[in-house]
């Protein structure tokens, strides 16, 4: 099994059939995403996320210098069936018998 969250790496590899054929060996594989990418047209199972307008997250300023973090809040509901990667991952680890140790007992804002 493996779970791409918010990347591409059809966009970012150069051997394009390299990927596909250790793509074609993996049982299944997860993309998690809120645009339609390469990575969830070859998935098995493709799982909503959130925009940046849809949850509460950490994000960096400064453009590649991390020069500080800021707090951004959630403007709207999450639309339609997207949840944030927290609740996505919390909910994979569920199904595993793996929340506690995933969530060490927090939630997507605390730590």
């Amino acid at each position: 099994m493996c779970i791409f969250a918010g990347t591409n790496p059809f966009h970012r590899h150069q051997q394009i059939n390299r990927i596909i054929e250790g793509w074609r060996k993996l049982e299944t594989v997860i993309a998690i995403d809120n645009q339609w990418t390469s990575t969830c047209r070859f998935a098995d199972i493709v799982l909503p996320a959130t925009t940046q307008f849809e949850r509460n997250d950490l994000d960096q300023y400064g453009n590649h210098s991390n020069r500080g973090i800021i707090a951004m809040k959630q403007v709207v509901p999450p639309q339609f069936e997207a949840r944030n990667d927290f609740d996505i991952f919390r909910e994979l680890c569920r199904r595993f018998n793996r929340e506690e140790a995933f969530t060490e007992g927090l939630d997507e804002m605390a730590g």
